[in-house]
């Protein structure tokens, strides 16, 4: 939330070696939230609902590493993982 320099133009993106040298943190940033979204949607909310609570431990937590990833999330949500979920979230928050 900081406004640069009106005379500013360089690369600054450049100085976060992060996003260059390991990306993949951001990919699985995103993808943590993009899941978060589709849990909350499928459960009907996660925050303050007890059957979301029991459904996270059974549908999504006991399967363990038994399932790839893409099968858990559609198995814990009842379909593939899918950004639509998440951008409605990101265009209603407040942020």
């Amino acid at each position: 939330l900081l406004t640069p320099p009106e005379d500013r133009h360089a690369p600054d993106w450049a100085a976060k070696i992060h996003i260059a040298a390991a990306p993949v943190y951001y990919h699985n940033y995103l993808f943590g939230e993009m899941i978060a979204s589709q849990l909350s949607d499928a459960l009907g909310g996660l925050v303050g609902n007890p059957e979301a609570g029991r459904a996270l431990a059974t549908r999504m937590f006991a399967p363990g590493a038994t399932m790839r990833w893409d099968h858990l999330v559609e198995h814990a949500t009842g379909s593939a993982l899918d950004p639509a979920r998440f951008a409605r979230d990101l265009a209603n928050s407040s942020h």
